[in-house]
């Protein structure tokens, strides 16, 4: 739980940061000089009612991660090692909701991906640049969840039919800010066995944006992996290992067969 000393510690951290404004610097300043710093309310999760439509329980979850506010400090407070199973990511979501301070991209995609694990309609899939989103499926329609400083990279609403639509509202959003994104990286769907030690694969199909041609390049790519995801998956969690139609041509989203 946050208690004074915690969130004292917290706010010196976020002052060691260069790149917070320095009218946000002033209003810690001016909080920490006051005798007793007041906790930000706990985070509270509404337990899922089974007959809650997935669209409303996803919009339920982003909200739950935001009141967990994202982490300035340019350090994590929870060791998330994406070299694990779903065991440790299980784990890991249960420690943070207890702990109850603050996130940065990579927790609340943690979180995103235990809390989603009742929803059985739903297939979840990572997508990262130097900031990584969950990307959610209830077999209709794709969306997002996740957490970061601007408020267009994170939640999306389930209104995308293909997940390169998803993709590509993402990088309108990063346009917006004059950023240009390099490169799209996508793992395979996350296990629903919270038991599960099979290591997750963050980053299977990876495209470099440099060398697209042309917007239906990147959509054609990436609704080839769509298709094949789960096949990979399925094939991946018996084996252990890819199938052979993963060339590098294939997962850099080159091959056009």
């Amino acid at each position: 739980m946050s208690t004074n000393k915690t969130i004292s510690g917290i706010a010196q951290q976020i002052l060691k940061n260069d790149s917070i404004s320095s009218s946000t610097r002033e209003e810690i300043k001016k909080a920490l000089s006051k005798p007793t710093l007041v906790a930000p309310p706990i985070p509270q999760w509404i337990p899922r009612i089974a007959s809650s439509a997935i669209p409303r329980r996803i919009k339920q979850i982003q909200h739950f991660i935001l009141q967990f506010q994202y982490n300035h400090t340019g350090h994590a407070f929870f060791a998330t090692k994406r070299n694990r199973g779903m065991k440790h990511m299980v784990f890991t979501a249960k420690l943070i909701m207890k702990e109850a301070l603050p996130i940065q991209c990579v927790e609340a995609v943690f979180l995103g991906v235990h809390l989603t694990n009742g929803l059985k309609s739903s297939r979840v899939q990572s997508s990262e640049h130097d900031h990584i989103i969950l990307a959610i499926y209830d077999g209709l329609h794709w969306g997002a969840i996740g957490i970061s400083r601007l408020g267009n990279l994170m939640y999306k609403s389930l209104r995308f039919t293909t997940l390169h639509l998803l993709i590509s509202d993402f990088i309108k959003c990063y346009r917006e800010y004059h950023h240009e994104v390099l490169v799209v990286s996508i793992g395979l769907p996350f296990s629903h066995d919270d038991c599960s030690e099979i290591p997750i694969q963050w980053k299977v199909w990876s495209i470099n944006m440099v060398e697209v041609a042309s917007y239906n390049q990147l959509a054609n790519a990436l609704d080839r992996y769509t298709r094949d995801c789960l096949f990979i998956f399925d094939f991946y969690s018996r084996t252990g290992r890819l199938p052979e139609f993963c060339t590098r041509e294939y997962l850099s989203g080159k091959y056009k067969g």
